[in-house]
């Protein structure tokens, strides 16, 4: 008999917070290089939409050798990657992303529950005053070939800036 394939899971919410100050907390199970393989921009989760004319986005994605955090707000963006290095295999990954009020983003992580690595802030970019598709996506996006096949544990969203100690409590 055949082996049947299909689509990974794309699992979404509505989003009702506008663009502000956020603090997005993921706790994931690193399902490895070759389930983040056949796309740079496998994501951990998106806010918004990344098509369309104008489109405004929160996401946390993988670009080829580690996660990422992208601000879009529809006209430019800015992004976090630096000094954060890429997980083991099965490692258990605590997320931190945060958006910033002045529009910059900032990432942390900490693996199997140490301390956490903070990377540098990016530039500031003007916050839009709402997203274009009003969703979240755990896992993935509104985009067919971008999912990852992380095993999620806990997914937290807070308006304002936090600690990975405080997201962890919440």
């Amino acid at each position: 008999s055949a082996v049947a394939t299909r689509a990974a899971d794309a699992f979404y919410r509505a989003f009702l917070l506008p663009p502000q100050a956020l603090t997005v907390y993921v706790n994931c199970i690193n399902a490895g290089s070759n389930a983040l393989s056949g796309s740079a921009s496998r994501r951990l989760f998106q806010i918004g939409t990344n098509s369309g004319a104008a489109p405004t986005e929160l996401t946390a994605y993988w670009n080829g050798t580690r996660y990422a955090l992208l601000h879009w707000n529809g006209v430019d963006n800015v992004e976090a990657n630096n000094t954060i290095v890429a997980p083991s295999n099965m490692a258990r990954v605590e997320y931190r992303a945060i958006l910033n009020a002045d529009g910059s983003v900032q990432a942390g992580q900490a693996f199997n529950g140490g301390a956490e690595t903070v990377g540098t802030a990016s530039a500031a970019l003007a916050l839009s005053t709402t997203w274009v598709l009003s969703s979240i996506y755990i896992g993935g996006s509104n985009t067919a070939d971008i999912q990852t096949q992380n095993n999620f544990l806990q997914l937290k969203v807070a308006a304002g800036v936090f600690t990975m100690a405080q997201m962890r409590t919440l």
